[in-house]
């Protein structure tokens, strides 16, 4: 028995070959970071979505906006993604710029709708659903911004995530 070890002789190594360090921990390391930095959102007590309401020919339409892109995968098409915002005030921007596009259409609204962030991850979850939390001052918005301007952001966003 060495002095000082508490054990015998036989070392770790020994009984179960060489230790390696690096690759792999690493690797795990660093799926289970980027995995915590898509879904960095959950440590909010809410987010806020925009939900779009319109009134045509008396048929009341509903839905929250979401942004259709295509699939990275072959034979899946579009892929949807739910668009949240962490700041009420970027909520707020955004849901006058959709109010600006869509302003010919009869009794158009964009509201802002907080949910949750535990009720977003279990809607998520459970149906497959993509979903990008826009994090404060992330996008610039403003009053008469070209509404592709946002929406070629919102992709990039979403390109980066993936």
């Amino acid at each position: 028995m060495k002095a000082g070890s508490g054990f015998g002789s036989t070392s770790l190594s020994e009984k179960h070959g060489d230790v390696r360090k690096g690759k792999p921990l690493r690797r795990a390391k660093e799926k289970q970071s980027e995995k915590e930095n898509k879904l960095w959102w959950l440590k909010l007590p809410y987010v806020l979505r925009i939900l779009m309401r319109s009134n045509i020919d008396q048929d009341i339409s509903e839905g929250y906006f979401t942004l259709r892109t295509e699939s990275m995968e072959q034979n899946e098409g579009q892929v949807s993604h739910m668009i949240a915002f962490e700041d009420q005030n970027d909520a707020r921007n955004f849901s006058y710029l959709l109010e600006s596009v869509f302003e010919d259409l009869d009794d158009f609204s964009a509201d802002i709708a907080p949910v949750t962030t535990k009720d977003l991850y279990d809607e998520v979850s459970s149906g497959g659903k993509n979903v990008i939390v826009v994090r404060k001052r992330q996008l610039t918005l403003y009053a008469g911004q070209p509404f592709e301007d946002v929406e070629r952001a919102l992709r990039t966003l979403i390109q980066e995530r993936r």
